[in-house]
């Protein structure tokens, strides 16, 4: 079992990498999208100041 986990360890970290960030990417393009279009998108339309802070957090 050792073997296989050193084996398949520079996935793991490849996988962590690409996962963090998608996080950090895809708030930024929904902020990005709310704050260039305010009229157009239905992004933050039932609580705008909440969508805000939590795309910024």
């Amino acid at each position: 079992m050792a073997e296989r986990t050193a084996q398949y360890s520079d996935q793991l970290n490849n996988v962590s990498v690409v996962y963090n960030i998608y996080r950090i990417v895809l708030p930024l393009v929904l902020l990005v999208t709310y704050l260039s279009s305010p009229g157009i998108t239905q992004l933050g339309a039932v609580a705008p100041t909440l969508f805000v802070l939590v795309s910024t957090a």
